[in-house]
């Protein structure tokens, strides 16, 4: 049976020494859904969904790559790097798992560097950022497992959230539930109520903050994001919303966080999440 989230993590080699900027989520995107367009147009069409609904999948940024000097990250010949692409929906997932992995190409041009795509791995215990899982096991464990009011999140790539017109680089609590609830409830099987988000600013508060802002070139515009670690206490007396906040802060694995995040955004996962949520 194929799941209904997965994470699947694809790792690249650069066959001779390159350049490049250090953002590249929309190039490495483009190159997914290009992959897509080739193997099944059908499904192609519905990924470039152009409404304000969430979409049913997300994509990394290289990662690996060193840090840039002036604007410009410099990999030697034979540097590991990898991506990650998810899925929320069944028909994606099923896609991937059964077709995409079937018919990846030998090799990715991502800017003007060349890689060679050496595996792709959707098992937990290959990968830190590999895994996959069906909506009625996460809500399972999450819903009816031990629950604790502490939850540690770690966004390995800028993490920014379109609020009141602007976006916002600094990850607010409420801001990261709001999307978190969003996500699930445009695709999960159950639904959960909105009236969480009324108590939102009261339900969560942060206990730690390693964060730094990161300033990432999007075509002309140029937008900041937050990346590093941030731990979340939560404040909710309902015990019910309690394990509803919790699971949606381990769903974040697969939905990552705030906006963009099929363009590199976003990158999320609880630090206690276990192999047990990932399979």
């Amino acid at each position: 049976m194929t799941p209904d989230l997965v994470s699947l993590v694809i790792m690249l080699r650069n066959t001779r020494a390159a350049s490049m900027a250090p953002d590249q989520g929309r190039a490495v995107a483009a190159e997914f859904l290009r992959w897509v367009r080739i193997i099944q147009p059908e499904l192609s069409a519905a990924l470039h969904d152009k409404t304000d609904m969430p979409k049913p999948y997300t994509v990394s940024n290289l990662n690996g790559l060193s840090l840039p000097v002036r604007g410009t990250v410099f990999l030697p010949e034979n540097s590991e790097v990898w991506f990650r692409i998810t899925s929320l929906t069944p028909d994606l997932s099923l896609f991937m798992v059964d077709k995409l992995l079937q018919t990846l190409p030998t090799e990715i041009q991502v800017g003007d560097a060349i890689f060679k795509i050496e595996e792709a791995i959707w098992e937990a215990k290959k990968h830190p950022w590999a895994g996959w899982i069906n909506y009625s096991e996460l809500i399972e464990k999450e819903l009816m497992g031990e629950v604790s009011r502490i939850i540690r999140m770690e966004f390995i790539s800028p993490t920014t959230f379109h609020t009141r017109g602007v976006h916002m680089p600094y990850v607010l609590p409420s801001l990261a539930l709001r999307s978190w609830l969003k996500t699930w409830n445009a695709f999960a099987p159950i639904k959960f109520s909105e009236a969480l988000l009324e108590t939102a600013d009261s339900a969560l508060a942060v206990s730690c903050y390693k964060m730094r802002s990161i300033a990432v070139r999007y075509g002309k515009a140029t937008l900041v994001g937050g990346v590093g670690d941030c731990t979340f206490n939560i404040q909710e007396k309902d015990l019910y919303y309690l394990h509803v906040i919790r699971l949606l802060s381990a769903f974040a694995f697969y939905s990552g966080t705030g906006a963009k995040t099929a363009l590199g955004f976003g990158q999320t996962r609880r630090v206690d999440q276990s192999y047990a949520y990932r399979e």
